[in-house]
């Protein structure tokens, strides 16, 4: 998958990349096909499942300065998996069906939810 990049305000970014061995959160937003800006808030919405990301494009709580709404969509699957650590498919569903290049299996990278913490200090709308 492409690269995606989120950059908060103050200029906080990082970018995430899908390689072999998982995905890889770096500094900056160089290597970003699609650059995501929003709050602190609206990220921890998107995190927690409060947001999609069709949703913060709707409504003006994100914009895209680079790339599309479909790329950042792409994302959208293994993003919940970093969270929840619930597989993407099942093996036999991966086998059958899982589209050429999709990420199927996601390791735990402490670093991407390192990376993540660093950008969002807490949840917001969870009690």
């Amino acid at each position: 998958m492409p690269p995606i990049a989120f950059r908060i305000p103050g200029g906080t970014t990082y970018t995430w990349l899908s390689t072999p061995d998982g995905i890889h959160a770096i500094e900056g937003d160089a290597d970003g096909e699609t650059l995501v800006e929003l709050t602190e808030v609206t990220f921890s919405q998107y995190l927690h499942e409060l947001l999609t990301a069709s949703g913060s494009v709707r409504t003006d709580r994100a914009t895209l300065s680079r790339g599309s709404l479909a790329s950042w969509k792409r994302w959208e699957p293994a993003t919940r998996t970093l969270i929840t650590g619930k597989p993407i498919y099942t093996e036999a569903v991966s086998k059958a069906r899982a589209p050429r290049g999709a990420i199927t299996k996601i390791e735990s990278n402490v670093h991407v939810v390192v990376a993540m913490l660093l950008m969002v200090s807490r949840p917001t709308g969870i009690q």
